[in-house]
Parts: C-alpha cells; structure tokens; sequence
C-alpha cells in the first residue's frame, strides 16, 4: 500500500484566498513609513536621543464581501528628543549643563474601509480610506530658563482622515484546513488499522486512535452542526505517534511496513466511539488491542462498565 503525502505544513495562516473573503474577521497589526521627522539630530546637543517613532497601530476589519471590508483602525504615532546642551554660562557667571526632554504623542482612531483590489494565494493588495478622533499629547521639561517650550501648541482639529495603500504577503502556500499535520491523497479509514506502522521517507509512525473532533470545526466552518455531520460521516481522520523521527515533504510516498494481527480499522474505532447503541463484544476487543490509546481505552472501559460487563477499579 502507498500513499502519496499531499501537503506537509506545522500550522499559521491560511492562504490569502482564504482569509480574505466574505463573512472573515481579519486581525491586522501594522507598521507605516510615514510622518517626517521634526526634531532631527542637532550638532549643537550632545547625548542626543531621538524619539521618533513611525505610525504604527493595530485594525479589525470585517469583510464585507470578497473585495470590500469595514472596520475599525488605532493609529499612534511620536516625535521628540532627549538631549544635553553643555559649556552654558548662567546669570551669576557659572557653567552649567542644560537638559532637554521632547515628546509629542498623537492618537487616532478611525473607522475604516478597505478595497481589496488583488488577491493571490499569497499577496493580498488593498486601498483604504478612515476618518475618525485625533489627539495630540504634548510634554516638555528643561532647565533652561531662556526656552520655554519648542513645541507647536497650535489647536489641532478633533476630526482626522487617512488614505492608505497597502498590501499583505502570505509567505507559505498550504495549510491544514483544521489543524492537521499531512493531509494525503485518498486516505481510508477503513485501510489503517490501529498499531499500523507507516513509513514517509525516513520516518515512521505508529497509528494510535482516530481524530475527535470538537465543537472547532463548527466555528471553523461557520456551520452550526457542521462536528455532528462530520462524526456522521466516520471518516475522522488519523492519530499517530512519531517512532523515528525525520523529514518529509510534499510528494513523498507513505508505505505500510507493519501491520498487529488482533486489531481493528480507524473507522471501526471511530464508530465505538461515538455509536450510542454499543457493541459490547466490539468494546471487548477494543479494550484489548495493544497500541490503542489510553484515552480511547478509557472511554471504552467507561461505557463496559455503565453497560454492566467491566469492572472500574
């Protein structure tokens, strides 16, 4: 039996296509080039620090649909300087150092719209326009009784509008849908046995139980029975525990080198595990088999004993 490996990924984001569409959330921490620098270094200062820091901030958009997204932007940004000015003669004769501290701090928050104009699997490009509060936090402090303050206290206006171009890079192409580790071509259940030892490349794996899946998958898929349908449909997908570690990668042949005699298929554990009505001669044999999972053993030792045929010491 061989089996190609598909895709080979250790979870992130999803592909562009993936993420920017209709009905996502998308969380979006930023960095800009932006403002220009109004307190550039001086000569005539020494220990000078600047403070200038870029816009930067964090938006929660909301799409719309596949091209058109709303939300809401927080913007910061900041200018200023620490610096010394040495070799000052006071009003009494005598040589003194003065010291300098700048700082201007702006704030905005914008509700904001975005249109998504290219999307690939991997670049997403967008154009945006905000409008919302602005706020200017000024503070300066110096013992220099000549300056009282080089900072603009012109009134700013309480409202604000930016125009942003910007783009998104998605720098691994495949991902697993809900958190798997391989996805591979035309995997059965039905075909994998518990205890089986797999073989991809120079790795080898031990099958240990089947996937449970959670209430995830529902949010996952923004369907609201969407788990229940999948446990319906009892191919669940596999759980197997690393017994020599390696690497792989995408196209690489899975190959079956050993197989326990007293076992069962994935799929027949599966069912065990969620069919109400138990079989209890099948929940017997499960208990039994060696490389079966503790906590699958522990459900099916539970259900023995509520049905009467096992004894919880």
């Amino acid at each position: 039996m061989a089996k190609r490996i598909n895709w080979r990924y250790s979870g992130g984001n999803p592909r562009c296509n993936d993420c920017v569409k209709k009905g996502n959330i998308i969380i979006n921490p930023w960095y800009g080039l932006g403002t220009i620098n109004l307190f550039p270094e001086s000569d005539s200062l020494e220990n000078f620090k600047s403070l200038y820091l870029r816009p930067m901030g964090v938006s929660a958009e909301y799409m719309v649909t596949d091209d058109i997204g709303v939300g809401i932007d927080f913007i910061y940004n900041r200018q200023g300087y620490s610096a010394t000015d040495p070799n000052n003669i006071d009003g009494m004769g005598n040589l003194v150092t003065y010291n300098y501290d700048v700082k201007t701090e702006r704030t905005r928050i914008h509700l904001r719209f975005n249109y998504h104009f290219t999307k690939d699997e991997k670049f997403d490009g967008y154009l945006g326009i905000g409008a919302g509060t602005n706020s200017r936090k000024n503070s300066y402090t110096s013992n220099d009784p000549y300056v009282t303050d080089v900072l603009d206290d012109t009134e700013l206006l309480p409202f604000s509008m930016r125009v942003c171009l910007g783009g998104r890079y998605f720098f691994s192409e495949n991902y697993g849908l809900v958190g798997e580790n391989l996805t591979i071509d035309d995997l059965n259940e039905k075909q994998f046995f518990i205890g089986d030892e797999l073989k991809i490349a120079n790795v080898v794996i031990k099958i240990t139980q089947p996937r449970i899946p959670c209430y995830k998958l529902s949010v996952k898929m923004n369907v609201k029975n969407f788990t229940q349908q999948f446990i319906d449909h009892g191919y669940l997908g596999i759980y197997a525990k690393v017994i020599k570690q390696g690497q792989i990668k995408k196209g690489d042949n899975l190959e079956l080198i050993h197989r326990e005699n007293d076992t069962m298929s994935i799929y027949e554990v599966s069912k065990l595990v969620f069919d109400k009505n138990s079989n209890v001669e099948q929940l017997k044999k499960a208990v039994e088999i060696k490389y079966l999972s503790e906590e699958i053993k522990e459900r099916f030792i539970n259900k023995l004993a509520k049905l009467g045929h096992y004894e919880v010491i």
